[in-house]
């Protein structure tokens, strides 16, 4: 099946500002709260990353690596099976994009996003990598254009975590849960709330530091709840991501402008060294990242 690059427009979610746009312009913090649900907001994030990629190429190694084991891990026979990523920022933007290395034995792979311009980057790249049985689709992850138990595997990384409010971050989840089948596999991370270095992230995004906006997370507890409340089983939970973000923001540029020729080999190495924590006792503490497999019985 070729790539199919798809437009739907749908009507936003009650309590949403999802048809107020956005000029790219500075904002104000009382008016960031209502574009970072738009579109436009988004189609201007992945514009101004495109040509400037937002991770370095070792974080981008590294959370493809991450995301494809974790996968394996998880669901390790994907053959026949529809699989569905809910958002398509990696694949528009990064080398950090895994949905086309996903096995390509698939019956059906889909990427969704909120955005149209990330949807079309996403698909040309997709086209370029030379991925098939693929679908791009532009939907907002709160109500998708997919019919009801039509899905075997959701891999929904770091999505719901940009929603303004907890309130939105449920509403995607009961999404997800309509158009998982019975028995399907649901593999979601989210910002992990207890990470020492979130609320510095956190005022950073207030301030139009990061590269987009952070919006509300869940700790590892609500998150299960959540779940559970959804009729999810909870199979398994890890912890992801070690290395304290900001501080290695710092530190990656200056080996990069003092080590060049060595840069790449000592970042691995130094991601891996803080890689070890994920089996430590504070890993839930450590961790950038919550991962979630859970499966749909209700």
């Amino acid at each position: 099946m070729s790539v199919l690059f798809l437009t739907f427009t749908l009507s936003a979610p009650r309590g949403n500002d999802t048809d107020r746009s956005y000029s790219g312009e500075p904002l104000l913090f009382r008016d960031y709260h209502k574009t970072v649900g738009t579109s436009s907001y988004w189609d201007d994030v992945v514009r101004r990353v495109a040509d400037r990629p937002y991770l370095d190429p070792a974080f981008a190694r590294q959370r493809k690596t991450m995301h494809l084991a974790l996968l394996a891990a998880w669901v390790p026979i994907l053959e026949h099976l529809s699989v569905l990523k809910t958002d398509l920022f990696e694949e528009a933007t990064g080398n950090d994009q895994f949905l086309f290395d996903v096995n390509r034995h698939c019956r059906h792979r889909i990427g969704v996003d909120f955005s149209a311009e990330v949807v079309s980057r996403a698909w040309h790249r997709s086209k370029a990598s030379g991925a098939t049985n693929l679908s791009c689709v532009v939907a907002d992850v709160r109500q998708m254009p997919l019919k009801d138990g039509s899905v075997d595997v959701i891999i929904s990384n770091s999505t719901l975590d940009h929603f303004v409010t907890k309130h939105e971050v449920f509403t995607g989840l009961s999404e997800l849960k309509r158009i998982l089948k019975r028995g399907g596999q649901l593999i979601i991370t989210l910002d992990n709330p207890w990470n020492p270095f979130y609320p510095a992230l956190k005022l950073l995004s207030a301030l139009h530091i990061t590269p987009y906006y952070l919006g509300k997370s869940l700790t590892r507890k609500q998150l299960i709840a959540a779940l559970q409340e959804q009729g999810f089983l909870v199979d398994d939970v890890q912890a992801l991501s070690h290395h304290p973000r900001i501080l290695m923001l710092g530190y990656t540029h200056i080996v990069r402008k003092f080590l060049p020729r060595s840069a790449d080999r000592h970042l691995d190495n130094v991601l891996a060294m803080f890689d070890r924590l994920k089996q430590s006792k504070i890993r839930f503490a450590t961790a950038a990242f919550i991962a979630i497999k859970a499966t749909r019985i209700a």
